[in-house]
This record gives C-alpha cells, structure tokens and sequence, in this order.
C-alpha cells in the first residue's frame, strides 16, 4: 500500500539474553534502559525530500525498503549503508512509485502509478537485479504488491474486470486470484505470504463486515475476531515461517482498535501502551511483535515491541533525540525498520539495532536486585 495508507536464527543463549534484558526493563520499573541504537535512512534528492518511511527488512539485515513522500512518491531501497530510488515502471505507470516489501535476495516489490489525471491507475511491480517488471492485474485497471517470500512468490491486491478488489499471488510469471471470504462478488486484500505460501490478509465476509483471512492449500480461513467491543471487524499485517499471525480488531465503525497475535485458532488481545488503539504490523520467526499504539492521553502514535507477553513503547529503548511512531518490520536478528521524527524535527525512516547485551552474570544480578526490590519484606524470629 502507498505510504499515506501506512503494517535469523539468533543462538540460544543471545535469543534469551535479549528476553531478559527487556525483562530487567520491565521488572526493574524505573526508567528503561537503551537497548537499541537509533539509524536514520536519509532521504532522496528534491522532490522526494518531504519524508519518508521504511515498511520491511529483510532476514539477513542487507536490505531496507521503504516510500518517499511528497509529489510525487518514490519507492527506495536502502543497502550497503546508502538510499537508491527505484523509479518507476514505463510509461504510463510512470509518474510515482512506492515500496511496500523485500526478501532475503534483494527483490522489491511494490507498485508504480500512472498520472492521476489520466484516471490510469497503478500496477504492482516486482524489482530485481536492477530492473523493475509489471506484474499486470487480475483483469481490472490496478494492482499493488505487498510482500514477496524467499521463493519469489508475491501477494497483494488487485482489481478484478468487475473492478472489485482481489487478493492475489504471483508466481512462475502468472497472477491468480484468491478470491474472498465471502466469494467473488466480495473484496480482500493479502498483505504477507511466509516461505511455507501461507498467506495473510483482510476480506469481506458473506455477512458484509472485513474479517482476517489464513490462506493456505487453496482454503481462505475465517481468523474471526477479538472478543466484543473489538468484536466488528479484524485485519492480518503478518505471518512468520511459525505461522503466528499478527493484525488488529475493531470496535463499531473501526472507532478503536486493539493489536491481536493468532496461534493456535486463538486471537490474543495484545493490548495497548495506554491509549485506545494499538495495530501489530510485523512480526519475526521468534515471534517478537512490533506495531504502534497511541499511549495514554497522547494522539500521536508510538512504536512497539510485544515480548514475553508486555507491550513496550520503543522509544523508552532508545537514548534521547528520537520520536518513533510506527515499527512497520522486524527481522530475526531483532532488527526494527519504520518511522518517526529525528533529532532535526523532520519525518524520517528509522532502523534500530540491538546493542550488544550485557554479560549473563550481569543480567542476573540486575533481576535479582529487581526482584528482591519487588519481594515482600517478611520478619523473623
């Protein structure tokens, strides 16, 4: 989706040293400390300097991919410490672009725009050893890519020739639709697709209301939705290699709106930092979940990170400067891509890196001082 609408296998032993360094966090109730170092991704040259977001990472950390805003749009790719514009398809889907995902070999997909005052529309493209293909729509006037697997294997919306929208997949060069949760008169969108072609995403229902969808082995499966008040309709961001789930669920007419994690044929309610809403956008193979949640009192949205079952709002893991909005992607090495304002004031696309971890004996001593602070004080004869 355009950026006005926007969401490895550590060793053992470092896996859990991250765990517990966000435990000391939490346990500990005091100011958090900084567990993340803070990259600002720069912006292209004028005209796409307004500001820019970052939507997904890919496992091994080499690629970043993301939109710059502004009129018009440019899809980015972000490597080797330095910001490459993709440009566009040819004419006539050749006036903007925007970049939505990215996978462990570098390939981008997205989907470039023609004039709007040409009433063209926009394709989905896929971009790949610096050359950027139309992937076509199913049949209607446009197509929009959201995610791409390790296979190459592509999902994202498209209009059908009745102009309803349609989820689809792209792979060995033809698109095919999903269809619906409610069949072909309805719409849905797919929003992920994980290296096992389990698919993810939003769709009418046969009762008129937006559900989650599980695709997989040809069947669209109903994720439901989180328990009432957010109990009117539901949407899927993410799915890991695991098949854990992540989206949110709303109230009434979307009024509110909760962060939900699906395992098992169970929507948790993951909360929020405090406010009234919260959105899950990805998630990785250990099933660490980032999103944005508004925090009590404040309108302005701050990124998240859900762990070992507490939300925490990232910008209380970063040293000062930073104001982060959204986390849109996070790989396995914890690696977190998205957006917020930098130190200079501006819109800016970020990327946080887990610091090093303190040593395993130093974390113990900091939990047990924090638990002893938590334990009950009892006497003794």
């Amino acid at each position: 989706m355009h950026f006005a609408d926007r969401a490895m296998a550590m060793p053992f032993c470092r896996r859990h040293l991250a765990a517990l360094a966000v435990l000391v966090v939490t346990v500990g109730g005091a100011h958090a400390a900084v567990l993340y170092s803070v990259t600002d991704l720069g912006i292209l040259p004028s005209p796409f300097n307004v500001l820019t977001s970052a939507s997904d990472i890919n496992g091994n950390g080499t690629a970043i991919v993301g939109t710059s805003g502004g009129a018009p749009e440019a899809a980015w790719l972000y490597s080797s410490g330095s910001l490459q514009n993709l440009g566009t398809l040819p004419a006539p889907y050749n006036y903007q672009s925007a970049g939505d995902g990215v996978n462990n070999n570098g390939q981008v997909v997205g989907s470039s725009t023609a004039n709007p005052l040409g009433n063209l529309g926009f394709h989905a493209f896929l971009y790949s050893d610096g050359s950027m293909q139309d992937l076509g729509t199913l049949g209607g006037l446009d197509s929009v890519a959201d995610s791409i697997n390790d296979f190459g294997q592509i999902v994202g919306k498209s209009t059908i020739t009745s102009g309803k929208t349609h989820a689809f997949i792209y792979s060995d060069g033809s698109m095919a639709d999903l269809s619906t949760l409610g069949g072909s008169a309805g719409t849905s969108e797919a929003s992920a697709i994980n290296d096992n072609g389990q698919i993810v995403g939003v769709s009418s229902t046969s009762a008129g209301s937006n559900h989650a969808f599980l695709y997989g082995n040809g069947t669209m499966t109903d994720l439901g939705t989180l328990p009432s008040p957010y109990n009117f309709e539901s949407g899927a961001t993410a799915i890991n290699n695991n098949g854990l789930i992540v989206g949110f669920s709303t109230t009434t007419n979307a009024q509110r709106q909760h962060a939900f994690l699906y395992s098992n044929g169970i929507l948790t309610d993951l909360g929020t930092l405090g406010g009234a809403n919260a959105t899950a956008m990805g998630i990785n193979d250990e099933g660490v979940i980032v999103g944005y949640s508004d925090p009590s009192g404040i309108t302005d949205p701050d990124a998240f990170i859900y762990m070992n079952g507490t939300m925490t709002d990232l910008n209380s893991l970063i040293g000062p400067g930073w104001t982060l909005n959204s986390a849109n992607s996070i790989n396995d090495l914890g690696e977190i891509v998205g957006y917020g304002v930098n130190p200079s004031g501006a819109n800016a696309a970020f990327l946080l890196t887990p610091l090093p971890e303190p040593s395993f004996a130093i974390l113990l001593v900091v939990i047990g001082m924090a638990m002893l602070r938590r334990r009950p004080i009892t006497g003794t004869s």
